[in-house]
C-alpha cells in the first residue's frame, strides 16, 4: 500500500497531522462496528502521517489495516500490507509484520508457513526483548499447532501436538505472568487454552487450576465482557461442578452490579 522509497523532505498536505491522529482514534472506535469505514478512516490517517514525514505512524496503521482485514478474512489483502511493512521496517514492527503474515498463512491453510513466521517472530522478540509481543505470538503458534490438520492423523501425532501446544502455552502464562508485563486478560485467555489440554493430558486437577485462576483473572479485569466470555467457556469445558459453576455465576453477577453505574455514565467496562 505504502511505497517504503519515500523522500526524506516533509510533504505538503490537506491532512494536518493532528487530525491525522484524530482519525487513527476514530478508526479504532469504528472498528468493531464498522470495520469498513475503519479502514478508509485509517487510510487517510496513513496518509497524513505519511505527507508530514512520520513513517513510523505510517507503518503502524497499515499493520492495524491488516488486522482489521484478519478478522474480516481477506488473508490475501492482509498478505500484501505485512508484506509491505515487513519489507520497510524492523525492531517491533517487523514482529508485528511477521506475526500478521503468520495468521494470515494460517486462514490459508498454510500451517507450515504459519509456524516458520512465528518462530522467526519469537527469535526477533527474544532478541529484541519485546516481551508484551512474545506471549502472544506463542500463545498463537500453539494454536497453530493444533488447528494443522497434519497433526491429527492419529492418535500419537494427536498426542504430540496437544504435548507441544500445551508446553509453548506454559510458556505463553509465564510471559503473561511477568511481573513487568503482567496482563490479566491475556492470562485469562491462555489459561482458558490450558484448561482443555491439561485435561486431555489427564490433568484434571490442573485444569480446574487454570479454570479458577482464569476466572479470577477475568473477574480483577472488571471487564464485563471478557468475564462472561471467561465463565461460558468454562462452563462448555465441564471442569467445573454444579457448585463451582453457581458460585462463579454469583461473583459474575456481583462485577454486573458493580460496574452498572460506570457502564451508564458511558465508561467502557465492557
Amino acid at each position: 500500500m505504502f511505497d517504503s522509497q519515500l523522500p526524506d523532505k516533509t510533504l505538503p498536505s490537506v491532512i494536518g497531522e493532528e487530525e491525522a491522529s484524530f482519525l487513527e482514534l476514530k478508526a479504532g472506535q469504528l472498528r468493531e462496528t464498522n470495520p469498513d469505514k475503519a479502514r478508509s478512516t485509517l487510510v487517510a490517517a496513513a496518509l497524513g502521517y505519511l505527507c508530514h514525514g512520520h513513517r513510523d505512524d505510517a507503518y503502524t496503521i497499515q499493520i492495524q489495516i491488516g488486522w482489521i482485514l484478519i478478522d474480516q478474512q481477506q488473508f490475501r489483502a492482509a498478505q500484501a500490507h505485512f508484506d509491505a511493512v515487513e519489507r520497510a521496517v524492523d525492531g517491533d514492527k517487523l514482529v508485528a509484520s511477521k506475526r500478521g503474515l503468520a495468521r494470515a498463512a494460517v486462514g490459508f491453510g498454510k500451517f507450515d508457513e504459519a509456524l516458520e513466521q512465528y518462530s522467526s517472530a519469537l527469535a526477533l522478540c527474544r532478541a529484541g526483548r519485546f516481551t508484551d509481543y512474545e506471549y502472544m505470538i506463542t500463545r498463537e503458534m500453539a494454536n497453530a499447532i493444533l488447528d494443522n490438520p497434519r497433526n491429527q492423523g492419529s492418535p500419537e501425532e494427536a498426542l504430540r501436538s496437544q504435548n507441544r501446544a500445551r508446553q509453548l502455552f506454559k510458556e505463553a502464562l509465564s510471559f503473561s505472568m511477568d511481573p513487568e508485563y503482567v496482563n490479566l486478560e491475556y492470562q485469562a485467555q491462555v489459561r482458558c487454552g490450558l484448561v482443555q489440554l491439561e485435561r486431555n493430558a489427564g490433568n484434571e486437577l490442573t485444569a480446574q487450576s487454570h479454570a479458577f485462576a482464569a476466572f479470577r483473572c477475568a473477574l480483577e479485569t472488571e471487564r464485563r465482557t471478557m468475564a462472561d466470555e471467561v465463565y461460558n467457556y468454562l462452563l462448555e469445558t465441564n471442569v467445573l461442578s454444579e457448585a463451582q459453576c453457581n458460585a462463579f455465576r454469583m461473583d459474575l453477577l456481583e462485577l454486573h452490579t458493580n460496574t452498572a453505574h460506570i457502564h451508564r455514565q458511558g465508561v467502557d467496562c465492557e
